[in-house]
């Protein structure tokens, strides 16, 4: 079924800077916007699925970003890297990071 709105999803989606394939569009909420609507709707319905994050400690996690920067990657990328290998967020990464390093200059 057609609404004429094709052209306008495909600008949004496009400009969204998220592939295509990794959305769902629905246009269930169409008789809900024939009205119009101003401003951005975002409707989020589920996360994406838990991919069996690995059970790593802080440790691991900062041994495994260490060999990247030894390897030449940038901090930020490692981190990154790390936490996507892993599924979890690239915020824990990154606090284990910082709690080795604290740890490190307070040590003798």
């Amino acid at each position: 079924q057609a609404y004429g709105n094709e052209r306008g999803v495909g600008a949004g989606v496009r400009a969204c800077g998220v592939a295509r394939e990794s959305l769902f569009v629905s246009t269930e909420l169409a008789a809900w916007a024939a009205e119009g609507v101003r401003g951005e709707i975002t409707v989020v319905v589920e996360g994406a699925p838990d991919k069996g994050a690995e059970e790593l400690d802080a440790a691991e996690l900062v041994r495994r970003v260490q060999v990247r920067e030894e390897a030449g990657e940038r901090r930020k990328e490692a981190i990154a890297a790390v936490a996507a290998e892993a599924g979890i967020p690239k915020r824990d990464v990154f606090d284990a990071v910082v709690a080795a390093k604290n740890a490190a200059r307070t040590t003798p």
